[in-house]
């Protein structure tokens, strides 16, 4: 997969380039009661109070896939997010910054920031990741954000540290009615049934342009049996969408042994694909859950190159 490295080592922002970070957070308006670290001077250059150039320690952009999820799509859907790691303090200090997800790790290492700088991260693929931020030999912050954040409504996201090594976090949004996940077709297609040759359920599936595929056996008491949907959800606050196959007796005579269906089944969807898709077989005994995965699972933190 192609590698994206560091967009610049040291480099330094105008209040234009961070107004799409910045916009909504909150930064602008730091200094209400819940600050726990005074505000610089206003002769700082410092964003909120200036269009002077402002320093980044370091700028990042985290993530890559091949190919292109629904090429047509609206460019206010499925939109990037940025993050910002701000030394909120008058005091020079290091600070370690990490990116995970279940499946890959980037480690952007140890930065040494003067006071007021930070490191400005972008997300441009919808994934489930986790930004870590340590110093003064601990954990300082932990934030957690997954595929349906990534919407019209996604705004920057700022990781404040302050003098006393107490961290907030702000973040921007809007109340845009963003269009989500929508399900357009489920269709399955069946190969002729043959006797197996072993018991095993089976089912992959794999993301595309704007369909997910799945290709999967069902074992059947015969070979005389056809697979069909007979359940398909989308489920919003698990961002999950789960289709149950189950198998249809044909008529007419059978040979004696038990059965092997292969099938392949497409799902259509509109704006963007759920996080998750489950596949699961119904059986006499009950369901089975024979195949799951996750958008953008692969997706490539770079930095290792």
């Amino acid at each position: 997969m192609q590698r994206r490295a560091l967009l610049s080592t040291v480099g330094s922002l105008g209040i234009g380039s961070l107004a799409g970070c910045f916009d909504g957070t909150g930064v602008g308006d730091i200094g209400t009661g819940s600050t726990r670290t005074r505000d610089p001077p206003q002769n700082y250059a410092d964003p909120r109070f200036s269009r002077d150039r402002y320093d980044a320690v370091a700028r990042y952009e985290i993530g890559h896939v091949d190919g292109d999820a629904f090429p047509g799509q609206d460019i206010d859907q499925d939109v990037p997010i940025d993050w910002v790691v701000w030394n909120h303090a008058d005091t020079a200090r290091d600070l370690r910054v990490r990116v995970t997800t279940g499946w890959d790790e980037r480690d952007l290492g140890v930065h040494s920031f003067e006071p007021w700088e930070y490191v400005w991260l972008r997300f441009p693929v919808p994934m489930e990741y986790a930004l870590l931020v340590d110093g003064d030999g601990r954990r300082l912050h932990e934030s957690r954000f997954a595929h349906r954040e990534f919407d019209c409504n996604a705004k920057g996201r700022v990781v404040r540290v302050h003098d006393d090594w107490s961290v907030d976090m702000t973040r921007g949004s809007t109340l845009a009615g963003c269009p989500g996940v929508s399900v357009t077709n489920v269709a399955v297609d069946r190969s002729e049934g043959d006797c197996a040759d072993s018991s095993a359920h089976r089912a992959r599936i794999e993301y595309g342009g704007t369909e997910v595929a799945v290709d999967g056996r069902f074992f059947t008491p015969d070979p005389c049996h056809s697979v069909e949907v007979v359940e398909s959800t989308y489920r919003e606050d698990e961002d999950l969408f789960r289709v149950v196959l189950d198998a249809i007796e044909d008529d007419g005579a059978c040979a004696d042994c038990v059965g092997a269906v292969d099938y392949e089944l497409t799902a259509g969807f509109e704006y963007s694909f759920p996080g998750h898709v489950a596949v699961v077989h119904r059986e006499s005994d009950g369901d089975t859950e024979v195949a799951r995965a996750t958008w953008n699972a692969d997706v490539d933190l770079g930095g290792s190159d």
